[in-house]
């Protein structure tokens, strides 16, 4: 442990916020934040990109002495999920404050060689787009055998949370953030990747609008070998129905999850509802219901349905096009929700 740590920083028991001090050492910059966490000071420092972390013991009795700390005990921090782990660590200097955040494999998918592969591919791929709707990310590696990727910064909620206060959005809203991801999804798509988990909980909404495309962890690199014949890739609720098939995908895929997506967020409710193999009958069998049924107007329900049509020659064929057709809506006016009988409200059909 460097010695110069010690002099650094230096925080009272009580303290539990993040706070960190920045420092030039030679050619190196040295990021450390220090967090107070169950009676241990906790330490991350970066050295060129590299994290490191050290923990103390807080006691009147303890040795001051530093030790070398797993990860695991600090980066349980903002989102959680069964396979990854996202964190946000503020650093406080001098004209600004200097924002890292981390996204990591949990001990359950680290145990898993092929989570931490399609953890691995999906930092490449990421690495390969640069774009204001898809979300940066940085370098990757390991921190004491855990995977992690840093990410950028997003100040803001996924469409998901925001739609489980509200139920849906306002038309105009809908066709801001469905056009902001077609612009994003034309990107990846022009780097041969295709997303294949396009939904409302993998795209966050900024405080001023800004909708931002992430989580690639399903993704299917077109420039690689063809994915497993017969395995199902995505979210049942919002996967098309040649995925459901286990079948090729292509842009078009994308473009009909983003449809579903888009059908949740004017309608109020989403297209199918069951079990995972219902969902999967549904988007491969069923017409969904007409969301105009749902006060949404008339053009924009004609688009929803084009866009999740079963067979992808039907569908939009680029984001572009879907953008385009987007565009050309922005002024319609919500319709008149039709009475529903309680059968349907308690499905929510």
């Amino acid at each position: 442990m460097p010695n110069f740590l010690s002099n650094v920083i230096s925080l009272p028991e009580q303290r539990v916020a993040l706070r960190a001090t920045v420092r030039k050492l030679s050619s190196r910059f040295f990021l450390i934040i220090s967090v107070i966490k169950n009676n241990s000071e906790i330490i991350v420092w970066r050295i060129n990109r590299t994290f490191h972390i050290y923990y103390r013991p807080i006691s009147r009795h303890s040795s001051p002495r530093w030790f070398r700390a797993p990860v695991r005990p600090l980066l349980r921090r903002s989102v959680r999920r069964r396979l990854v782990s996202v964190v946000q660590l503020r650093a406080e200097i001098k004209g600004g404050t200097e924002e890292v955040g981390l996204k990591i494999l949990t001990p359950f998918a680290e145990a898993r060689a092929e989570i931490r592969e399609l953890f691995e591919q999906e930092h490449r791929l990421m690495k390969r787009l640069n774009h204001p709707n898809v979300l940066n990310v940085d370098e990757a590696g390991t921190i004491a055998g855990t995977h992690y990727m840093e990410i950028g910064i997003i100040a803001g909620r996924t469409i998901w949370q925001i739609v489980q206060e509200k139920k849906r959005l306002s038309v105009t809203e809908s066709i801001s953030i469905t056009r902001q991801i077609c612009m994003a999804l034309d990107h990846v798509h022009e780097n041969d990747i295709i997303h294949r988990d396009v939904k409302p909980s993998n795209i966050m909404l900024t405080d001023d609008g800004q909708a931002i495309l992430f989580d690639f962890g399903l993704a299917h690199d077109l420039q690689g070998p063809p994915p497993p014949e017969g395995r199902v890739f995505g979210s049942p609720m919002f996967l098309a129905p040649e995925q459901a098939l286990g079948h090729p995908v292509d842009q078009r895929t994308d473009l009909y999850c983003l449809g579903a997506t888009l059908y949740r967020l004017t309608a109020g409710a989403a297209p199918f509802y069951g079990e995972r193999n219902d969902l999967l009958h549904a988007h491969v069998n069923l017409t969904p219901p007409d969301p105009r049924g749902a006060g949404v107007p008339d053009a924009l329900a004609t688009l929803i349905l084009r866009s999740m049509s079963k067979n992808p020659d039907e569908r939009f064929q680029s984001g572009s096009d879907f953008a385009d057709e987007l565009t050309k809506l922005e002024n319609v006016e919500p319709a008149t929700p039709s009475k529903k009988s309680l059968i349907q409200r308690i499905t929510r059909r």
